[in-house]
Protein backbone atom coordinates (compact mmCIF):
# COMPACT_ATOMS: atom_id res chain seq x y z
CA UNK A 1 0.00 0.00 0.00
CA UNK A 2 3.46 2.00 1.02
CA UNK A 3 4.34 1.58 -2.38
CA UNK A 4 1.13 2.01 -4.20
CA UNK A 5 0.86 5.87 -2.72
CA UNK A 6 4.65 6.56 -3.22
CA UNK A 7 3.26 5.92 -7.06
CA UNK A 8 0.49 7.44 -6.88
CA UNK A 9 2.04 10.95 -5.45
CA UNK A 10 4.86 11.26 -8.43
CA UNK A 11 2.13 10.83 -10.76
CA UNK A 12 -0.43 13.43 -9.49
CA UNK A 13 3.07 16.08 -8.98
CA UNK A 14 3.51 15.23 -13.01
CA UNK A 15 -0.24 16.67 -13.76
CA UNK A 16 0.26 20.42 -14.03
CA UNK A 17 0.24 21.90 -17.03
CA UNK A 18 -1.35 24.75 -18.92
CA UNK A 19 -4.49 25.12 -19.16
CA UNK A 20 -5.97 24.53 -22.82
CA UNK A 21 -9.75 23.87 -24.09
CA UNK A 22 -10.82 20.90 -25.93
CA UNK A 23 -13.46 20.05 -28.00
CA UNK A 24 -12.75 16.58 -28.78
CA UNK A 25 -15.00 13.66 -27.53
CA UNK A 26 -13.88 11.10 -25.01
CA UNK A 27 -13.34 7.73 -25.76
CA UNK A 28 -14.98 4.69 -24.58
CA UNK A 29 -14.59 0.97 -24.68
CA UNK A 30 -17.65 -1.17 -26.50
CA UNK A 31 -18.88 -1.70 -23.73
CA UNK A 32 -19.27 2.03 -21.93
CA UNK A 33 -21.45 2.58 -25.42
CA UNK A 34 -23.80 0.24 -25.13
CA UNK A 35 -24.57 1.61 -21.51
CA UNK A 36 -24.59 5.50 -22.45
CA UNK A 37 -21.10 5.90 -20.90
CA UNK A 38 -22.45 4.77 -17.21
CA UNK A 39 -20.43 2.17 -15.45
CA UNK A 40 -18.20 3.85 -12.83
CA UNK A 41 -19.95 1.36 -10.01
CA UNK A 42 -19.10 -1.56 -12.38
CA UNK A 43 -16.70 -4.19 -11.51
CA UNK A 44 -14.92 -4.01 -14.99
CA UNK A 45 -11.60 -4.02 -16.89
CA UNK A 46 -10.76 -2.67 -19.71
CA UNK A 47 -12.92 -0.31 -18.60
CA UNK A 48 -10.39 1.48 -16.03
CA UNK A 49 -8.31 2.67 -18.39
CA UNK A 50 -11.00 4.98 -19.37
CA UNK A 51 -13.39 5.69 -16.54
CA UNK A 52 -12.85 4.26 -13.22
CA UNK A 53 -9.11 3.00 -12.70
CA UNK A 54 -9.96 0.98 -8.98
CA UNK A 55 -12.40 -2.30 -9.78
CA UNK A 56 -9.97 -4.12 -11.51
CA UNK A 57 -8.86 -5.07 -8.19
CA UNK A 58 -11.59 -7.22 -7.79
CA UNK A 59 -10.98 -9.64 -10.89
CA UNK A 60 -7.42 -11.26 -10.85
CA UNK A 61 -6.47 -11.54 -14.58
CA UNK A 62 -4.17 -10.45 -17.57
CA UNK A 63 -5.68 -9.74 -20.74
CA UNK A 64 -5.13 -7.73 -24.44
CA UNK A 65 -8.34 -5.86 -26.02
CA UNK A 66 -8.83 -4.62 -28.88
CA UNK A 67 -10.99 -2.08 -30.16
CA UNK A 68 -12.17 -0.59 -33.88
CA UNK A 69 -15.50 2.11 -33.96
CA UNK A 70 -16.82 4.99 -36.54
CA UNK A 71 -19.02 7.38 -36.31
CA UNK A 72 -21.21 10.06 -38.83
CA UNK A 73 -23.92 12.06 -39.13
CA UNK A 74 -27.10 11.22 -40.20
CA UNK A 75 -29.40 13.77 -42.10
CA UNK A 76 -26.85 16.57 -42.30
CA UNK A 77 -28.41 20.27 -41.57
CA UNK A 78 -28.19 22.73 -44.31
CA UNK A 79 -26.77 25.02 -41.57
CA UNK A 80 -23.43 23.13 -42.47
CA UNK A 81 -20.89 25.29 -44.37
CA UNK A 82 -19.17 22.20 -44.97
CA UNK A 83 -19.79 18.35 -44.67
CA UNK A 84 -19.41 16.40 -41.57
CA UNK A 85 -16.43 14.65 -41.18
CA UNK A 86 -16.87 11.15 -40.65
CA UNK A 87 -15.01 9.63 -37.48
CA UNK A 88 -13.06 6.66 -36.83
CA UNK A 89 -11.36 4.87 -33.49
CA UNK A 90 -9.55 2.78 -31.81
CA UNK A 91 -7.75 1.35 -28.92
CA UNK A 92 -4.86 -1.34 -27.63
CA UNK A 93 -5.05 -2.16 -24.01
CA UNK A 94 -3.45 -4.12 -21.50
CA UNK A 95 -4.01 -4.91 -18.20
CA UNK A 96 -2.60 -7.19 -15.03
CA UNK A 97 -4.29 -7.39 -12.15
CA UNK A 98 -2.46 -10.66 -10.72
CA UNK A 99 0.55 -9.31 -9.41
CA UNK A 100 0.82 -6.77 -6.65
CA UNK A 101 1.06 -3.77 -8.80
CA UNK A 102 -2.55 -4.04 -10.72
CA UNK A 103 -3.27 -1.74 -13.66
CA UNK A 104 -3.57 -1.18 -17.54
CA UNK A 105 -1.96 0.71 -19.87
CA UNK A 106 -3.47 1.13 -23.15
CA UNK A 107 -3.51 3.44 -26.44
CA UNK A 108 -6.30 5.21 -28.19
CA UNK A 109 -6.77 6.95 -31.55
CA UNK A 110 -9.68 8.85 -32.05
CA UNK A 111 -10.17 11.13 -35.16
CA UNK A 112 -13.18 12.61 -35.67
CA UNK A 113 -15.00 16.28 -37.34
CA UNK A 114 -11.40 17.06 -38.72
CA UNK A 115 -9.78 16.83 -35.27
CA UNK A 116 -7.82 14.00 -33.97
CA UNK A 117 -6.75 12.87 -30.43
CA UNK A 118 -4.12 10.26 -29.68
CA UNK A 119 -3.85 9.15 -25.46
CA UNK A 120 -1.84 7.14 -23.88
CA UNK A 121 -3.13 6.31 -20.27
CA UNK A 122 -1.91 4.18 -17.25
CA UNK A 123 -3.57 2.83 -14.30
CA UNK A 124 -2.64 1.61 -10.77
CA UNK A 125 -5.29 0.51 -8.41
CA UNK A 126 -4.35 -1.07 -4.84
CA UNK A 127 -7.06 -2.44 -2.38
CA UNK A 128 -8.08 -1.18 1.18
CA UNK A 129 -9.42 -4.05 2.81
CA UNK A 130 -11.97 -7.28 0.82
CA UNK A 131 -14.34 -4.86 -0.39
CA UNK A 132 -13.01 -1.35 -0.86
CA UNK A 133 -10.41 -0.42 -3.66
CA UNK A 134 -8.68 3.07 -4.65
CA UNK A 135 -7.04 3.89 -8.34
CA UNK A 136 -5.48 6.55 -10.10
CA UNK A 137 -5.10 6.67 -14.02
CA UNK A 138 -2.67 8.97 -15.88
CA UNK A 139 -3.34 10.26 -19.24
CA UNK A 140 -1.13 11.52 -22.08
CA UNK A 141 -2.75 13.54 -24.28
CA UNK A 142 -2.45 14.78 -27.93
CA UNK A 143 -4.94 17.09 -29.93
CA UNK A 144 -4.78 18.20 -33.35
CA UNK A 145 -7.29 20.48 -35.06
CA UNK A 146 -7.67 21.48 -38.80
CA UNK A 147 -5.78 24.00 -38.00
CA UNK A 148 -2.90 22.53 -37.76
CA UNK A 149 -3.06 23.38 -34.12
CA UNK A 150 -1.61 20.76 -31.60
CA UNK A 151 -2.46 20.70 -28.12
CA UNK A 152 -0.71 18.30 -25.49
CA UNK A 153 -1.64 18.08 -21.75
CA UNK A 154 -1.52 15.43 -18.85
CA UNK A 155 -4.31 14.61 -16.63
CA UNK A 156 -5.15 12.19 -13.98
CA UNK A 157 -8.51 10.24 -12.65
CA UNK A 158 -8.72 9.78 -8.95
CA UNK A 159 -11.85 6.77 -8.44
CA UNK A 160 -12.86 4.53 -5.12
CA UNK A 161 -15.25 1.46 -5.35
CA UNK A 162 -17.05 -0.11 -2.72
CA UNK A 163 -19.32 -3.14 -2.92
CA UNK A 164 -21.17 -2.36 0.12
CA UNK A 165 -23.23 -6.10 -0.72
CA UNK A 166 -24.01 -8.77 -3.29
CA UNK A 167 -26.58 -6.35 -4.62
CA UNK A 168 -24.90 -2.81 -4.21
CA UNK A 169 -21.82 -1.60 -5.30
CA UNK A 170 -21.16 2.03 -5.26
CA UNK A 171 -18.22 3.92 -6.94
CA UNK A 172 -17.15 7.46 -8.01
CA UNK A 173 -14.57 9.26 -9.98
CA UNK A 174 -12.65 12.98 -9.61
CA UNK A 175 -11.80 13.34 -13.36
CA UNK A 176 -8.61 16.15 -14.01
CA UNK A 177 -8.19 17.47 -10.53
CA UNK A 178 -5.66 19.58 -11.67
CA UNK A 179 -7.71 21.55 -14.28
CA UNK A 180 -5.11 20.69 -17.03
CA UNK A 181 -8.32 20.76 -19.42
CA UNK A 182 -11.26 22.54 -17.99
CA UNK A 183 -14.04 21.13 -19.97
CA UNK A 184 -12.83 17.46 -18.54
CA UNK A 185 -12.85 18.56 -15.04
CA UNK A 186 -15.98 16.52 -13.83
CA UNK A 187 -17.47 14.43 -10.41
CA UNK A 188 -18.98 11.40 -11.25
CA UNK A 189 -20.83 9.07 -9.01
CA UNK A 190 -22.65 6.01 -9.36
CA UNK A 191 -24.05 2.28 -8.42
CA UNK A 192 -25.19 -0.90 -9.91
CA UNK A 193 -27.60 -2.67 -8.05
CA UNK A 194 -28.69 -6.45 -8.81
CA UNK A 195 -32.64 -6.29 -9.36
CA UNK A 196 -31.72 -10.54 -9.91
CA UNK A 197 -29.01 -12.40 -10.37
CA UNK A 198 -29.17 -11.51 -14.04
CA UNK A 199 -30.67 -8.33 -14.31
CA UNK A 200 -28.90 -5.82 -13.36
CA UNK A 201 -29.42 -1.95 -13.12
CA UNK A 202 -26.62 1.23 -14.17
CA UNK A 203 -26.72 4.48 -12.48
CA UNK A 204 -24.00 7.52 -12.48
CA UNK A 205 -24.65 11.07 -12.18
CA UNK A 206 -21.81 14.27 -11.94
CA UNK A 207 -20.86 17.61 -12.88
CA UNK A 208 -18.34 19.75 -14.11
CA UNK A 209 -16.97 20.98 -10.43
CA UNK A 210 -14.85 23.24 -12.37
CA UNK A 211 -17.75 25.66 -14.51
CA UNK A 212 -21.39 26.52 -13.25
CA UNK A 213 -21.80 22.73 -11.61
CA UNK A 214 -25.52 22.86 -10.77
CA UNK A 215 -26.05 23.67 -14.58
CA UNK A 216 -23.75 21.37 -16.31
CA UNK A 217 -24.34 18.18 -15.08
CA UNK A 218 -24.54 14.95 -16.63
CA UNK A 219 -26.85 11.58 -16.09
CA UNK A 220 -26.50 8.18 -17.69
CA UNK A 221 -28.09 4.99 -16.51
CA UNK A 222 -28.72 1.52 -17.97
CA UNK A 223 -30.18 -1.57 -17.78
CA UNK A 224 -27.77 -5.20 -18.10
CA UNK A 225 -29.86 -8.77 -18.48
CA UNK A 226 -26.97 -11.93 -18.85
CA UNK A 227 -28.85 -14.83 -20.81
CA UNK A 228 -27.82 -18.21 -22.18
CA UNK A 229 -25.11 -17.55 -19.65
CA UNK A 230 -22.62 -16.06 -22.03
CA UNK A 231 -24.60 -13.32 -23.57
CA UNK A 232 -25.23 -9.94 -22.18
CA UNK A 233 -27.81 -7.64 -23.50
CA UNK A 234 -27.50 -3.84 -22.77
CA UNK A 235 -29.17 -1.00 -23.68
CA UNK A 236 -28.90 2.77 -21.93
CA UNK A 237 -29.71 6.42 -22.12
CA UNK A 238 -28.19 9.70 -21.14
CA UNK A 239 -28.56 13.31 -20.62
CA UNK A 240 -24.97 15.71 -20.33
CA UNK A 241 -24.65 19.12 -19.95
CA UNK A 242 -21.15 19.31 -20.21
CA UNK A 243 -20.94 17.97 -23.32
CA UNK A 244 -24.52 18.90 -24.72
CA UNK A 245 -25.28 15.80 -26.02
CA UNK A 246 -28.17 13.43 -25.06
CA UNK A 247 -29.14 10.28 -26.14
CA UNK A 248 -29.34 6.52 -25.99
CA UNK A 249 -27.43 3.10 -27.08
CA UNK A 250 -27.68 -0.63 -26.84
CA UNK A 251 -25.16 -3.46 -27.37
CA UNK A 252 -24.80 -6.97 -26.97
CA UNK A 253 -21.36 -8.92 -25.95
CA UNK A 254 -20.38 -12.53 -25.91
CA UNK A 255 -18.16 -13.24 -22.61
CA UNK A 256 -16.24 -16.81 -22.68
CA UNK A 257 -13.76 -17.72 -20.12
CA UNK A 258 -10.85 -17.04 -22.37
CA UNK A 259 -12.29 -15.03 -25.33
CA UNK A 260 -15.12 -12.39 -25.42
CA UNK A 261 -16.54 -9.99 -28.27
CA UNK A 262 -18.55 -6.77 -28.05
CA UNK A 263 -20.46 -4.93 -30.23
CA UNK A 264 -22.13 -1.18 -29.82
CA UNK A 265 -24.41 1.37 -30.90
CA UNK A 266 -25.07 4.76 -29.88
CA UNK A 267 -26.97 7.67 -31.04
CA UNK A 268 -26.53 11.64 -30.23
CA UNK A 269 -28.28 14.66 -30.39
CA UNK A 270 -28.00 18.35 -29.25
CA UNK A 271 -29.49 19.38 -26.07
CA UNK A 272 -29.72 23.00 -26.85
CA UNK A 273 -29.26 24.52 -30.29
CA UNK A 274 -26.00 27.06 -29.46
CA UNK A 275 -24.03 23.98 -30.40
CA UNK A 276 -21.34 23.75 -32.94
CA UNK A 277 -20.44 19.84 -33.35
CA UNK A 278 -23.74 18.40 -34.57
CA UNK A 279 -26.57 20.74 -35.33
CA UNK A 280 -30.40 20.70 -34.62
CA UNK A 281 -32.34 17.77 -36.40
CA UNK A 282 -29.17 16.16 -37.09
CA UNK A 283 -28.41 12.73 -35.26
CA UNK A 284 -24.48 11.30 -33.85
CA UNK A 285 -24.32 7.36 -34.88
CA UNK A 286 -21.10 5.66 -33.22
CA UNK A 287 -20.91 1.97 -33.56
CA UNK A 288 -18.12 0.08 -32.33
CA UNK A 289 -16.65 -3.79 -31.87
CA UNK A 290 -14.05 -5.18 -29.52
CA UNK A 291 -12.17 -8.27 -28.85
CA UNK A 292 -10.31 -9.30 -25.70
CA UNK A 293 -8.24 -12.12 -24.97
CA UNK A 294 -7.64 -13.29 -21.46
CA UNK A 295 -3.91 -14.95 -20.80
Amino acid sequence: MIKFNVISIVLLFTLLTTNVAAKIRDFETTRLQSTSGAGVATILVNETSILNPAPIVFIPVSSFYYQKGKSKVDSESDDRSCGFSDGSSQMYLLSDSTTALKGTFSYQDHSEQHSRRRRFTSSLASNSGKKTAFGVLYRYTIDQYSDDEEKKFHQGVLGFTHIYSEQLVIGGILVDPFLSNKADAKTIIGMQYSLTSNFFLIIDSGANFNDDPEENTLFRGALQVNFLKDLYLRAGQFHDKTTNLKGNSWGISWIGPRLSFEYAYKTSEIISEDADYIYKDEQLIETSVSIAIVF
